[in-house]
């Protein structure tokens, strides 16, 4: 049922009345011809200040005459742009914005008036600015960590070829001065200080070469030389090498019958189970066994390797692999270590399909295990 036509004008003024939009109707010279409470409440005037005064007073005084201009352009071009936002001034001062949906008002068919619905975004602008400001700062951190990243890079290039060089030089010589004096008599002193520089040496390329190895894996530049690998035999020639450097650990090394075959870089792979071995050594401290048992389990091989030392704290595994993470008890049994090393495998692992995990009981023994998929023997390998 339509309303009767002298219902119309109660009905609309009873939305202008009552609606939660501040509405305000302004003639083609600026000047507000009415304007509903919900406006007069937004802007805090009362009705006398605002309905026969220019639109502009609601505005900062030093926005008032940009503000005139504009409406005038309008009119003279006719181009009302829909909805726009402003910032503008509360009666005491305050400054808010608004966001208001302009349309013209149309009289024997020309434009005499703008009616403006507008509503408060005063906190959602505040939210925008903190956001935008957020982002900026972000957006500066992240350019100082590239910078940052970039400047380790650079020093980390000019470390492998200088530093390297100069410690292969060092340790070699106090390998070769041990070897010559170690037929003499040498006080106790002489010899332990000849052994630290030679364990220094030793500890300050292994920790070169692991950040190294981290900046080209974080590059995406680390590269690897695929080819077919009989796990074993690589297995094998790892446990041959390092036996024989242990006084106080037995290393045993276990193995199926059967051939098991993987697609690898085996110098990568080398690092992994070398870090994984010595790993075992450093952090059984008081000797014992290592077991490195290679088994078959459907298309995957499974490399573990088992130590009766200190053990990881349960709180510690989920962070085992993280860069730069150490477990507490490492410190307190005063183990040295750079928090790479784990890192280093767990991303080469990565870049041959396989996954390394972590098991242990603090104060008796540690697991880490390699999965890596087996590949038919003989598959051609790109």
């Amino acid at each position: 049922m339509q309303p009767a036509r002298s219902q119309v004008p109660q009905i609309f003024r009873a939305i202008w009345e009552h609606s939660a939009d501040a509405m305000v109707l302004s003639d083609d010279a600026g000047t507000v011809v009415s304007a509903n409470p919900a406006y007069l409440a937004l802007h805090g005037f009362p009705a006398e200040e605002v309905i026969g005064k220019h639109f502009t007073v609601i505005y900062p005084p030093e926005r008032r005459a940009t503000a005139q201009q504009r409406y005038a352009e309008i009119f003279r071009t006719l181009s009302l742009q829909p909805r726009f936002e402003a910032q503008v001034q509360h009666k005491d001062g305050s400054l808010h914005y608004v966001e208001s949906n302009a349309t013209f008002i149309y009289e024997h068919g020309r434009p005499v008036a703008i009616l403006s619905i507008t509503r408060d975004i005063t906190e959602k602008k505040a939210l925008e600015l903190a956001y935008a400001d957020m982002l900026a700062r972000e957006q500066h951190a992240l350019a100082e960590a590239k910078r940052a990243v970039s400047v380790r890079d650079n020093f980390l290039s000019i470390a492998s070829h200088e530093l390297r060089g100069q410690l292969t030089i060092l340790s070699g010589n106090a390998q070769l001065l041990h070897r010559r004096l170690s037929a003499r008599d040498l006080a106790p002193a002489e010899a332990q200080l000849l052994k630290m520089v030679i364990d220094q040496a030793s500890y300050l390329t292994e920790a070169l070469d692991e950040l190294f190895d981290l900046s080209l894996i974080e590059q995406g530049r680390i590269s690897l030389n695929r080819m077919e690998i009989d796990i074993d035999i690589l297995l094998r020639q790892i446990v041959a090498r390092i036996s024989p450097t242990l006084t106080q650990h037995t290393l045993i090394y276990e193995a199926p019958k059967e051939t098991l075959t993987i697609e690898g870089d085996p110098m990568r792979l080398e690092q992994v189970f070398q870090n994984l071995i010595q790993n075992a050594v450093k952090y059984s401290p008081h000797g014992g066994r290592i077991l490195v048992c290679v088994e078959r389990q459907e298309q995957r091989a499974l490399i573990t390797v088992v130590d009766e030392g200190i053990g990881i704290p349960a709180s510690a595994l989920p962070h085992l692999f993280n860069q730069f993470f150490r477990a507490a008890n490492t410190s307190q049994q005063n183990i040295r270590g750079s928090g790479i090393g784990l890192y280093v495998a767990k991303e080469i692992v990565a870049s041959h399909n396989g996954f390394i995990r972590a098991a242990s009981v603090e104060g008796q023994s540690s697991t880490f295990t390699v999965e890596l998929p087996l590949i038919a023997s003989g598959s051609a390998v790109e």
